[in-house]
């Protein structure tokens, strides 16, 4: 199997993106979720409950999406194996639910290059949506990644 084309910190311009491939939301995700983690709250997996909520149908856990859409649940890790420091930094605002049968997508943006302790960084935006939805994001997860320049490797 060819490797994937590495990508260094000097090919993550600005506004470099990368988009993830699909990924549909199933019942399997739900249940091995809640098996992992323990979060049985019946919005994620009782239809009846959460028809009763404003969300009308379970909604998707905020941390499964976000695993799902995770960096390394992405062929673009496997594009930085050769540069990726470290992944010191990560937030999550979750703007919209997520339902299961949909189809989501991580899509990532490259920041500013910074220097921190004599190490080049990327502030990287990761967001996730679903595909069948018009919105911008569900997700928006700001990174900091410690990705290598070329010269260092």
């Amino acid at each position: 199997m060819p490797r994937t084309k590495q990508l260094f910190a000097d090919d993550l311009a600005v506004g470099f993106v990368f988009r993830g491939e699909a990924a549909a939301l199933t019942s399997e995700h739900f249940s091995q979720f809640a098996a992992l983690t323990g979060d049985k709250h019946p919005i994620h997996y009782d239809a009846a409950f959460a028809a009763k909520t404003k969300f009308g149908r379970p909604v998707a856990h905020g941390l499964l999406l976000t695993a799902m859409t995770a960096l390394g649940a992405t062929s673009f890790s496997e594009a930085l194996e050769d540069a990726m420091v470290a992944l010191v930094e990560q937030q999550m605002r979750f703007l919209h639910p997520a339902f299961r049968g949909r189809r989501t997508n991580a899509r990532v943006r490259s920041g500013l290059k910074q220097t921190v302790h004599g190490r080049p960084y990327r502030d990287c935006r990761i967001f996730s949506r679903t595909l069948e939805s018009s919105r911008q994001a569900d997700i928006e997860r700001p990174a900091r990644l410690f990705v290598a320049p070329q010269s260092e490797v």
